[in-house]
């Protein structure tokens, strides 16, 4: 089962353990056999259940259940929310047994994030190793491995057309915002940020700075100053770029600038 607010947060509430297991199983009944219900329902399925509703233990219940596939948010009139048994707008589809699951889960971490390793999906998965050694096998026949600066990497071999033509393709350069998705694949991010480098975008903390993507890697960071006047962008490089490079940043500098209305 899943412990949505974490140990120590579900005892304060009451709702750890067994308890928690109870009144997951209460609302997934109640959505069962009554049909919709609004928060305050919820409530008070959960209060006869000896829930104590008076603080956040609905809202951790509430989120431990849709985590599970007990429940699903519609939206109201009155801008509140009402619940549904997940069951009755999605009904449950045949499930995939383990290992085909771990190798569908490895292309589709390759499909966004190729070149990658094993490691990396491990990573971004949460699986451990072996799992992700095992989803690697599952789809050895479709692999293709590829030479990179941080040593041999992999793509789907379905993909290696688009890669190498987007490889001769200039690409635009993006002002990636903090804890940008293209950041969270990979174990190591020596590919695209340099090791020398990597403190200024991870300093510590857990905390991802927005950074500047080109094709030549994450090559700087930036910010939004706020002062008196309007919106301003700095941007902080790493070392000296080409002037194409510099170029490709004004020019999203700008349209990130005129985004914000400044």
């Amino acid at each position: 089962m899943y412990a949505a607010g974490g140990p120590a947060r579900n005892r304060q509430l009451g709702i750890a353990g067994a308890a928690g297991d109870r009144a997951v199983r209460a609302v997934r009944d109640a959505l069962r056999h009554r049909g919709p219900l609004t928060r305050q329902e919820v409530k008070e399925v959960l209060a006869r259940h000896g829930v104590d509703v008076s603080g956040q233990a609905p809202i951790h219940v509430l989120r431990r259940a849709a985590l599970e596939g007990a429940l699903s948010i519609v939206p109201d009139t009155d801008d509140g929310e009402t619940y549904v048994a997940l069951d009755d707008r999605a009904p449950a589809a045949r499930l995939p047994d383990r290992e085909s699951a771990l190798a569908e889960l490895a292309r589709r971490h390759l499909r966004g994030y190729g070149p990658a390793t094993p490691n990396d999906l491990a990573a971004w998965s949460g699986l451990a190793r072996r799992e992700a050694d095992a989803a690697w096998r599952g789809i050895a026949d479709e692999l293709l491995e590829v030479a990179t600066p941080a040593g041999p990497m992999w793509i789907l071999r379905a993909s290696s057309r688009a890669l190498s033509a987007a490889v001769r393709t200039p690409s635009p350069a993006r002002l990636l915002p903090a804890f940008d998705t293209m950041l969270l694949g990979y174990a190591d991010r020596a590919p695209l940020v340099p090791a020398r480098h990597a403190r200024r975008v991870n300093a510590g903390g857990g905390m991802i700075r927005p950074t500047v993507l080109t094709d030549e890697g994450i090559v700087g960071t930036w910010s939004i100053r706020r002062g008196r006047g309007e919106p301003r962008i700095e941007v902080v490089p790493f070392a000296r770029t080409t002037a194409a490079t510099r170029a490709a940043v004004d020019r999203e500098v700008r349209a990130v600038t005129r985004f914000l209305g400044s």
